[in-house]
């Protein structure tokens, strides 16, 4: 009797320690936004993302990004938020130097009507759509 109870037990244990194994290793190999697998998508699609927007940038170029600076720098000089005051008041200073480059999620042509009418238009500049990565594009601002 003793030995049917030691190894039935010992079986239910190792079934159970073979499921949570496998349940594990669905988790961080497969599922979710953390798991292995999307994480090397993200970081191949990233990698391809930056080789084609570092064709496009010359080595002198300023990137302005809202959350993309890990993927330029140091590569390229890269300047943080678009949507800031001080970086509106620095533009006109660094396309009158080299060329300036917007990288972030796609605008509607809304946005960039804002942005050309309210924002960059009265400092003399304006942004023009370049190239699309997925949810996010590359724009050029420059001087009319």
């Amino acid at each position: 009797d003793r030995a049917k109870t030691k190894r039935i037990t010992s079986l239910v244990a190792l079934s159970c320690i073979l499921l949570l194994i496998s349940l594990n290793t669905r988790i961080v190999f497969l599922e979710g936004p953390d798991a292995l697998h999307k994480v090397v998508s993200v970081l191949e699609d990233s990698k391809r993302i930056r080789e084609r927007v570092l064709e496009i940038v010359p080595a002198t170029g300023v990137l302005v990004v809202d959350r993309s600076d890990k993927l330029f720098f140091p590569a390229r000089h890269v300047m943080v938020p678009l949507r800031a005051d001080q970086t509106f008041a620095a533009m006109p200073k660094i396309a009158d130097q080299t060329s300036l480059y917007y990288y972030g999620i796609t605008l509607p042509p809304s946005d960039t009507d804002f942005l050309n009418q309210q924002k960059l238009g009265p400092l003399g500049l304006r942004i023009e759509f370049i190239e699309s990565f997925g949810v996010e594009s590359l724009y050029r601002i420059i001087r009319p």
